[in-house]
C-alpha cells in the first residue's frame, strides 16, 4: 500500500485519535492498520489481521475501535455495558495491552480494564457495578464472569460491540480455543446479537481454518489482511556433543549445557535476548548456570529465568528489565514466545529442536524488533558415539529435525491445526458453565447453545444425550422435577471450584515462599522433602519446611539444587511434513551455509549412518530382538502404527523418528505391513478402542469408553494415511541385518578410484513431492579422472502438461510418444550405479528422481552426491550459482541451456576442471569434495530389454564439430551413416542400439571414440 493511500486512511478515523497518532509522531499507518480502518469500522464484518511480529497489528484493530467508540460519545449517552472484550491467552499481555490501550484511550474518555486471576477481586466487582470501556481478560476469567454473573451477564456485556481475539494461533485446534468459541459464541447469545469478531496473529498456517474458528460455518465471509511478511534473517545452528558419562572428568553437570551456556554467556551479555528451552527445567538449569558464571567472573548478572511457574512479580521483574537500558536476557519458555512488549530485543536462541515451525517463526519474530534484521541461534546437542549408543540416535534426529524445520519456515510452511474433532471433555465444562449461569437449562436448550449453533458441531444429538448419560451417571449433573438438568452433586463441587474456570489441566502445585516472598509453583512429587535443594527462578534453594495442607513450601539460599518436578512439558505432535523433509535431508548432499563446523560433522555422521544402516532403501532395522521401524511420517501415523501393531501382539515404543517394535519375527513385520495393507482400513474408533490409556483431557474420566474413542480417534489417529504407509513398507526391499555388519567392509567411494555420473533433469515444476514430473533426463558417465565414458538422453512422458515451456522449449507434442519413467527406470538404475551421481543443484535432481521411482514403486539407493554448485565455493571462489555463468568463468561454452543433455554435458566439462584443481590442491579425498554419503549402494544391474528413448527435434549432425579427425575416415563414416538414420525419426530403439553397438564392434573403433562421437552428435542433434 503507497504511503499516500495510507496518510488518508487515517483521515476517516475519530480527531481525538487522529491526535493520538500525530503525538506518537507516525508519518503514515503501517499497511495493516491501514487496511484495517474500513472493514473494522464498519461494525458488521469479521475480521482477521494478520502481521509479523511488532507490525502493529495492536494498533490495525484499535485505532478503528477507538473511533467507535469515541464518536459514540460524541452523539449521546453510551449503552450501559462492557463495549469490547479484548480476549488475551497471557497476563503478561494483558498487562502489556492494559498500559498500551490507555495511553491511546486517555483522552478519548474511553475506559480500559484488565481482568485476569492476579487482577483484585474490588476491580473486578467495580466492573460488574459499572461495566463499559473495554476489558482486556483470558478465557477462563470470562468463563468464571459467566458462572458467577448469571442472569446479570446480559447486562454487563448489555454494551458489547466487538471481541477482539489476541494471539488467535494459539488458540486454534485447542482444548482453550473450543473453549473460547463457546464462549463468544454464548455472550451474543445473552445480548441476542451478533458481534463482530477481530482476531490478530502473527503466524497462521491456513488462513481458511483460521477464519472458520473466528466464525464457525461462515468463515468465507471472515476478511482476512495480510500484508506479507519482511524478509531476511540472520540465522547460525551450532551442534554440540554430550560426553558419555562413562568419559566425562568434569562433575554431574552434562558437558552440553556447560559449552552451550558458555557460549551464550560469551555472545549475549552486554545487550537484550531471549533464550527459548523446551522445558522449564531447563530453564532453570541454563538460568543458574549463567549466573554462576557471572559470579564467578565477577560481572553483574544478566540472566533471568522467566516461565508460568514464577510468581507474578518474578515474571514482571524480567518483562521490566527487558525494557529498560539495562541489558537482560531471559531464559525461558513459550511465556515471552508471544506479543508482550519487552523492547528491542538483539537476537533469539533456541535450546534444542523448536516445538514446532510455526513456533519457531513466532520466536524468530521476537528479534529484529523496530525494522531490525531478525536473528536466531539455535544450539541442538546429540549424544557422543560409542558402542551403547542407539541406531536411533546414530542418526543425529535432533539435528535433521531442526535443519528441517527451519528449511520448511524458510518455505513459508507453518503446521495445520488437527481437523475438527469433538472435544467433548471441554463439552462436559461448557454444560456445567451454562447450568450455572442459567440456574439450570434443559437438555434440548443446551444441545441448541453448544453445538447446533454453537461450536461443538461435530456432536450429533445422539452422542450428546450418551454425553448428558455419563455425566448424570457420574453426578456432575441431575435432573429437577420440571425437567431441568441442574448441577449434581460433583458438579456443584467442580463449579465452584477455581480450577473449573481452565479447560485443560492444572496440576495441584505447592506455592515456593522465601521469607515472605512468594518465588512461585512447583508440582508436589516424590523427591520434595525438607533438606530437598531446587532450582527456582536460577537461584538455588533448600526446602526447610513443607505445608501440604497450606499448600506451600519454605525454603532458604542454598548452594546446590537440581530443578524441580513441573508439570506440563510435554511437546506438541511433530507433522507429518518435517518428518519427510528429514529423510530428504539424509538423501541429500548439500549442508546449509548456517550450520557450524560440529553441526556440519553431526549432520554428515547422520547421513552416513543412514547409510550404513540401509534406510534410502527401506524403513525396517534389526537390532537383536528389537526391530525399528522408520516410516518416515508425522507422530498422528507414527501413533495409528503404533496402535495397529499393538492389536497384533506387538510390543511398541515410540522414540520420535522410530517405532521400536518387539515380539514380531524380523521378516514378519515387513508381511505384517504388507498382510494388513491388504485388508480394508477400519473405522478409526474401531481402532481405537483397542487402546488402554484413553483419558487424556481434563474431564476425560467422566465419559464413557465409547464417548473416549470418539476424542481420541481424532485427535491421535490417522487411518487413511496409516493404511497407505503399510502399503509402501510392505512394497519395500527385506530387511538389512545390522548385526555383525561391519561398516568398513562396505564399499567405499574412492577419489581417483570411482567412476562419475552426471545427471541432469528437465521438469515440470519444482514440487517433487507433489504433481511435478520429470520431462527430460541426461546421464553422463565419466571416469574416474573426469574423461567422457558414455552418454544417454531420453524425453519422459510426465502424463500431464510440460509446465514451463519457455524454459525448457518442450512441448505436449514433443513428450506425447516419449517413454513414461516408470519403463525408463530399471536403465536409469543401471546407468547410475556404482557410480558418483554429480548434478548442478544435486538436492533438486536426486529429490525428483527419488520421487519418480517411488512412484514407479522402487525405492532410490541412498547414492553418493556430490553437487558442483557447492563445489564451486569450494575451489572456484564463485560468487554466482548459476551453470551457465560458472562455466563461463572457466572457459567452457555453454549451449543449449535447459537442455538436459547439454546440461548434463557443462555439468561434466566443469566437473573436469574442478577434478584438476582439486588434485593440484592436494584434495585426495572425496569427503573433502563434499561427496556425501560416502559408501556405495549395492550395484544394480541392466535390464536386459534396453527401453527405447526419444529425444528432442533432431537436426542434422555437423561432423566437423566432432572431436578428432571426423572427416575421411570410412570407419567413422559408416558409423554416422547409421547414426544419422537412427537419429532422423527423433527415437533409438533397442534394436538401432544394438546395431550401432555391431558396426562399431565390426570397425575396430574403440569405446572411447564411440562414446565422444556419440556424445558429440547427441548434443548437435538433441536440440528443439
Amino acid at each position: 500500500m503507497s504511503s499516500a493511500t495510507s496518510a488518508s486512511s487515517h483521515t476517516r478515523l475519530h480527531y481525538g485519535v487522529q491526535r493520538w497518532l500525530h503525538a506518537q509522531g507516525w508519518p503514515s499507518l503501517r499497511p495493516a492498520q491501514a487496511a484495517a480502518i474500513d472493514p473494522v469500522l464498519s461494525g458488521t464484518k469479521d475480521v482477521i489481521i494478520s502481521a509479523p511480529t511488532a507490525g502493529g497489528k495492536t494498533e490495525a484493530a484499535f485505532l478503528p475501535i477507538c473511533s467507535r467508540l469515541a464518536e459514540a460519545r460524541d452523539t449521546g449517552p453510551v449503552t450501559t455495558g462492557i463495549e469490547v472484550l479484548y480476549v488475551s491467552p497471557l497476563k503478561a499481555l494483558i498487562n502489556d495491552q492494559y498500559n498500551r490501550l490507555g495511553l491511546l484511550c486517555r483522552d478519548l474518555d474511553v475506559a480500559v480494564h484488565r481482568w485476569h486471576g492476579d487482577v483484585p477481586a474490588s476491580a473486578k466487582t467495580r466492573i460488574r457495578h459499572n461495566p463499559g470501556g473495554i476489558v482486556v481478560i483470558t478465557p477462563e476469567s470470562l468463563e468464571a464472569l459467566f458462572v458467577t454473573g448469571g442472569h446479570d451477564v446480559a447486562r454487563i456485556l448489555g454494551g458489547l460491540r466487538y471481541v477482539v481475539v489476541d494471539e488467535l494461533h494459539a488458540f486454534l485446534g485447542t482444548e482453550r480455543g473450543m473453549q473460547l468459541q463457546s464462549l463468544m459464541h454464548r455472550a451474543e447469545e445473552a445480548i441476542g446479537r451478533r458481534v463482530p469478531r477481530i482476531a490478530l496473529s502473527a503466524t497462521l498456517a491456513s488462513p481458511a481454518a483460521a477464519q472458520d474458528f473466528l466464525r464457525p460455518g461462515e468463515g468465507e465471509q471472515v476478511r482476512y489482511i495480510n500484508p506479507g511478511h519482511r524478509g531476511g534473517v540472520k540465522l547460525r545452528v551450532f551442534g554440540h556433543q554430550r560426553r558419555n558419562p562413562s568419559t566425562t572428568d568434569t562433575d554431574d553437570e552434562p558437558s552440553d549445557l556447560v559449552a552451550i551456556s558458555e557460549r551464550l554467556f560469551t555472545g549475549m551479555r552486554g545487550n537484550d535476548h531471549l533464550v527459548f528451552a523446551n522445558s522449564r527445567k531447563k530453564v532453570e538449569s541454563y538460568t543458574d548456570r549463567l549466573s554462576r558464571l557471572c559470579d564467578e567472573r565477577r560481572v553483574p548478572n544478566e540472566f533471568f529465568a522467566h516461565h508460568g511457574n514464577l510468581a507474578k512479580e518474578e515474571r514482571e521483574f524480567v518483562e521490566e528489565r527487558l525494557k529498560s537500558s539495562i541489558p537482560t536476557t531471559a531464559i525461558c519458555t513459550s511465556t515471552l514466545e508471544m506479543g508482550v512488549d519487552i523492547g528491542s530485543v538483539e537476537a533469539v536462541a533456541q535450546l534444542g529442536p523448536p516445538p514446532g515451525v510455526a513456533s519457531l517463526r513466532q520466536r524468530l519474530g521476537r528479534s529484529g524488533r523496530r525494522n531490525g534484521i531478525p536473528r536466531l541461534m539455535v544450539h541442538v546437542t546429540e549424544d557422543e558415539m560409542s558402542e551403547k549408543i542407539s541406531p536411533v540416535d546414530e542418526l543425529r534426529p535432533r539435528l535433521v529435525q531442526t535443519i528441517a524445520m527451519i528449511e520448511l519456515m524458510g518455505e513459508n510452511y507453518l503446521e495445520k491445526p488437527d481437523p475438527a474433532h469433538p472435544h467433548l471433555s471441554t463439552l462436559v465444562q461448557q454444560v456445567l458453565s451454562v447450568i450455572a449461569q442459567r440456574g439450570g437449562a434443559s437438555a434440548g436448550s443446551l444441545y441448541a447453545t453448544l453445538c447446533r449453533r454453537g461450536p461443538f458441531r461435530e456432536v450429533g444429538q445422539d452422542m450428546f444425550a450418551d454425553l448428558l448419560r455419563a455425566m448424570g451417571a457420574a453426578a456432575l449433573i441431575q435432573q429437577g422435577s420440571d425437567g431441568l438438568l441442574l448441577a449434581g452433586e460433583v458438579g456443584d463441587r467442580m463449579i465452584n471450584h477455581y480450577s473449573f474456570y481452565t479447560a485443560f489441566h492444572t496440576a495441584e502445585e505447592l506455592r515456593v515462599i522465601h521469607e515472605t516472598r512468594t518465588l512461585g509453583t512447583i508440582t508436589p512429587g516424590p523427591g520434595l522433602q525438607v533438606d530437598a535443594l531446587i532450582l527456582l527462578g536460577g537461584r538455588r534453594w533448600r526446602i526447610t519446611d513443607i505445608e501440604a495442607d497450606k499448600k506451600f513450601v519454605l525454603v532458604s539460599p542454598a548452594s546446590g539444587a537440581r530443578p524441580p518436578d513441573f508439570d506440563g512439558d510435554g511437546g506438541p505432535l511433530v507433522a507429518d511434513e518435517v518428518r519427510q523433509r528429514m529423510r530428504r535431508l539424509y538423501q541429500s548432499a548439500d549442508v546449509p551455509t548456517w550450520i557450524d563446523p560440529e553441526a556440519t560433522e553431526l549432520l554428515q555422521q547422520g547421513r552416513a549412518a543412514f547409510a550404513r544402516l540401509g534406510l534410502s532403501s527401506s524403513g525396517f532395522l534389526e537390532r537383536g530382538k528389537e526391530i525399528h521401524l522408520f516410516p518416515w511420517r508425522g507422530d498422528k501415523i507414527m501413533n495409528t502404527l503404533a496402535t495397529v501393531f499393538q492389536t497384533h501382539g506387538a510390543q511398541v515404543a515410540h522414540e520420535g523418528v522410530a517405532l521400536t517394535v518387539q515380539g514380531v519375527a524380523a521378516g514378519s513385520l515387513q508381511d505384517l505391513c504388507r498382510q494388513v495393507a491388504d485388508t480394508p482400513a477400519p473405522s478409526p474408533l474401531d481402532l481405537a478402542s483397542e487402546v488402554v490409556a484413553l483419558e487424556l483431557d481434563k474431564h476425560d474420566r467422566y465419559l464413557t469408553p465409547e464417548l473416549l474413542t470418539h476424542s481420541y480417534a481424532a485427535r491421535f489417529l490417522d487411518v487413511p494415511n496409516t493404511w497407505q504407509t503399510l502399503r509402501d513398507l510392505g512394497s519395500g526391499t527385506p530387511l538389512p541385518r545390522t548385526e555383525p555388519v561391519d561398516p568398513a567392509g562396505a564399499p567405499l567411494v574412492v577419489l581417483g578410484e570411482t567412476p562419475f555420473a552426471v545427471v541432469d533433469v528437465e521438469t515440470t515444476g519444482f514440487d517433487a513431492d507433489g504433481r511435478d514430473r520429470i520431462v527430460e533426463i541426461a546421464i553422463v558417465r565419466l571416469d574416474p579422472n573426469g574423461s567422457l565414458l558414455d552418454s544417454w538422453s531420453t524425453l519422459v512422458n510426465p502424463h500431464r502438461s510440460p509446465g514451463p515451456t519457455a524454459v525448457h522449449g518442450l512441448t505436449a507434442t514433443h513428450l506425447a510418444q516419449a517413454p513414461t519413467f516408470d519403463a525408463l527406470a530399471a536403465e536409469i538404475l543401471a546407468r547410475l550405479s556404482g557410480a558418483i551421481v554429480v548434478a548442478h543443484n544435486a538436492d533438486f535432481d536426486n529429490r525428483f528422481l527419488s520421487a519418480e521411482l517411488r512412484r514407479a514403486a522402487r525405492l532410490a539407493p541412498n547414492w553418493p552426491v556430490l553437487c558442483t554448485r557447492r563445489l564451486a565455493y569450494r575451489l572456484a571462489s564463485a560468487t554466482c550459482r548459476r551453470l551457465t555463468d560458472l562455466c563461463r568463468a572457466e572457459g567452457l561454452h555453454h549451449d543449449g541451456a535447459h537442455s538436459a543433455l547439454a546440461d548434463a554435458d557443462a555439468t561434466a566439462r566443469l566437473l573436469a576442471v574442478y577434478l584438476k584443481r582439486a588434485d593440484a590442491a592436494r584434495m585426495t579425498t572425496a569427503a573433502e569434495l563434499g561427496v556425501a554419503p560416502l559408501l556405495l549402494p549395492a550395484p544394480t544391474a541392466p535390464p536386459r530389454t534396453r527401453p527405447d528413448v526419444r529425444l528432442r527435434t533432431s537436426h542434422p549432425i555437423d561432423r566437423r564439430s566432432l572431436p578428432g579427425d571426423a572427416t575421411g575416415d570410412p570407419r567413422l563414416d559408416a558409423y554416422l551413416d547409421l547414426l544419422e538414420v537412427v537419429l532422423a525419426d527423433h527415437v533409438i530403439t533397442d534394436d538401432e542400439e544394438r546395431r550401432l553397438e555391431a558396426i562399431a564392434h565390426e570397425s575396430g573403433l574403440s569405446d572411447g571414440q564411440v562414446a565422444a562421437w556419440r556424445h558429440a552428435a547427441s548434443l548437435s542433434a538433441n536440440r528443439v
